[in-house]
């Protein structure tokens, strides 16, 4: 039999909650969490062994309640939340805005009507919700807030870019940018190759240093196409002979936002791929349809039986 406990203990620091409760596994519901414990577990166990990574995990009757209860114990721990102990998880959360699905803007307008904890918003009428937030949003909002939610879980979709940063005390050579950029771009290339999609933009972002402005926003990027061929050749091989002509398409963007014949202090360079494209979205008859697939007579050239075909003819 499986046991889990939520045990004495100061959550997050979105939560506190003191609850001690033993699963027991003649209960359906129970169960349920019982099996969804183990499959957690062994997640948490793969990625450990295949990525050296550890993780925590929340076990719960839904998404809501599941993100909340997944920070209870770190590191590497995992919690089950019983439902019997769902009004305890609730009661600890110190307002509205610490509710996964209650946004900054929504949690503000509720502070604004005297909504500052969960039991305001539970005990204040829906008809003035609906009224400051609409009849949908209000009732979402009450339903969260009781840790109601019916949304299912579904699969993340793949990236829509991917990038490779590194920031720096200082970089202030045109030498040392491109070498930069040359090691950015061979790990990104790698992950381009696993992803097996073709990107179509190539984004080249500079960090400048600077005293006074805040430096999340002291960001400037260009970005251009990559060129049908070289696209072909990020996605095959590795991406090894598009790394030159890369590197040389990535100090253009450079040279577009940084004049070399003054002194230039850069503090973060970053690469990005964008507008990525899986080779079966090409359109029949455009270029990056020739090059997303290789000609039948090359297959069959390539093919091991093929080759051992011919030897015997």
């Amino acid at each position: 039999m499986t046991t889990c406990l939520l045990a004495d203990t100061t959550w997050s620091s979105s939560c506190t909650c003191c609850v001690h409760t033993a699963l027991d596994t003649g209960v359906q519901d129970h169960r349920r969490l019982a099996l969804g414990s183990h499959i957690a577990a062994e997640i948490r166990a793969t990625v450990h062994r295949q990525l050296g990574l550890t993780a925590c995990a929340g076990v719960a009757s839904n998404k809501l309640l599941a993100k909340l209860v997944s920070g209870a114990f770190k590191p590497n721990q995992q919690t089950t939340l019983l439902p019997e102990s769902t009004a305890h998880l609730l009661g600890s959360l110190r307002g509205p805005h610490a509710v996964p699905g209650i946004g900054y803007r929504t949690a503000c307008r509720l502070e604004a009507l005297g909504l500052c904890t969960l039991e305001d918003l539970h005990r204040v009428p829906l008809v003035e919700l609906e009224k400051e937030l609409g009849a949908a949003a209000a009732r979402r909002v009450r339903s969260l807030s009781l840790g109601v939610d019916p949304s299912p879980v579904t699969p993340s979709r793949p990236p829509q870019s991917l990038s490779n940063e590194d920031s720096f005390k200082k970089v202030s050579t045109e030498v040392e940018v491109k070498k930069k950029v040359e090691e950015l771009m061979i790990t990104l290339l790698d992950r381009m190759h696993k992803d097996g999609r073709t990107p179509r933009t190539l984004r080249l972002t500079i960090r400048r240093f600077s005293r006074t402005v805040n430096k999340w926003f002291n960001r400037e990027s260009r970005q251009c196409p990559v060129p049908g061929l070289l696209g072909h050749k990020i996605r095959s091989a590795g991406g090894g002979d598009a790394l030159g002509p890369l590197v040389k398409l990535a100090m253009k963007l450079f040279h577009r936002m940084v004049d070399t014949r003054v002194p230039f202090h850069l503090t973060l360079l970053s690469v990005c791929f964008s507008n990525l494209q899986s080779p079966c979205t090409a359109k029949r008859g455009s270029i990056q349809a020739f090059f997303a697939h290789e000609s039948p007579h090359k297959r069959r050239m390539d093919s091991p039986s093929q080759a051992r075909t011919s030897c015997h003819a």
